[in-house]
């Protein structure tokens, strides 16, 4: 909803935060979408290492796009 601006206003940074909850609860494609923001620095800093490591967890968890 924040990352479209679907509802409410359109905040990179808190989509990012509900994507870190998400992805803390064991939701893999939480996980996925934090990596790309992390990736390209989208609403947060940009953190190659960070995005790594989150992929491998989306990948683990089942997201096949993560596996790549």
């Amino acid at each position: 909803m924040h990352t479209e601006g679907m509802g409410v206003p359109q905040d990179d940074a808190t989509a990012a935060a509900f994507y870190q909850r998400a992805c803390d609860g064991g939701a893999a494609d939480g996980c996925y979408r934090l990596a790309v923001m992390h990736s390209y620095g989208i609403g947060i800093p940009r953190d190659t290492t960070r995005a790594a490591s989150l992929l491998q967890q989306a990948c683990d968890g089942g997201v096949a796009a993560a596996c790549r």
